[in-house]
């Protein structure tokens, strides 16, 4: 697994082109299993230029009923071109206190469903 550097002015952008080339790859096939293809790309301020402008040609010109989902830290620090093809949607960060209590929640849902353990099944 690759993993990107942390965004910013001073960040070294990532080598993403086997990734983008991937990307083209997989989107050449014929989809079987839904009607449309759905590529996220994490962090895409931390492509270098090259793999940038490969991510820009799909965005010009996508394949039919291909959805791209960009997650971004810093949309200030992708290339204009690629912002001006996107549709941006603001998503708030979720606070510490937020998460722990939604995993609390589901936890306790999770625990509902499928507690108590079959014998068999329980931790001696």
């Amino acid at each position: 697994m690759v993993r990107p550097p942390r965004p910013g002015p001073d960040a070294q952008r990532g080598d993403f082109r086997p990734e983008t080339d991937g990307i083209i790859r997989k989107l050449s096939f014929k989809s079987f299993a839904a009607e449309y293809k759905c590529v996220i790309v994490w962090l895409p301020e931390t492509m270098n230029e090259e793999a940038a402008n490969k991510i820009l040609k799909i965005l010009e010109e996508p394949w039919e009923k291909t959805l791209f989902v960009l997650v971004s830290e810093r949309p200030d620090l992708l290339l204009p071109t690629i912002l001006s093809r996107t549709q941006e949607v603001v998503v708030p960060r979720l606070t510490d206190e937020e998460v722990r209590a939604e995993l609390e929640r589901r936890g306790s849902a999770i625990r509902r469903k499928f507690l108590p353990l079959p014998g068999w099944l329980r931790a001696t």
